[in-house]
């Protein structure tokens, strides 16, 4: 019987270790706290970027979304916007 409760609580660790925010979710928070009045355009650029990164390979409409934002966030850094 003990046996079975280890399993279990093995188990319950392994399920549990998944649980929680993914890269690009959390590479969205930090864009956000990034997208604040007072960062500059490269800033938000390189965040964007992250966001991108993060979600290549694991989620390919975010992916693409991301890099779309990227690539607009990195044209306004170089114009000076």
């Amino acid at each position: 019987m003990k046996s079975v409760s280890l399993g279990a609580c093995a188990a319950a660790l392994v399920l549990l270790s998944g649980c929680g925010p993914s890269a690009g979710e959390l590479a969205e928070r930090e864009y956000r706290v990034v997208d604040q009045p007072g960062s500059t355009m490269q800033d938000k650029c390189q965040a964007a970027r992250k966001v991108a990164a993060a979600y290549l390979g694991t989620d390919e409409a975010k992916y693409r979304n991301w890099q779309m934002k990227a690539d607009l966030d990195c044209l306004n850094a170089r114009v000076g916007m």
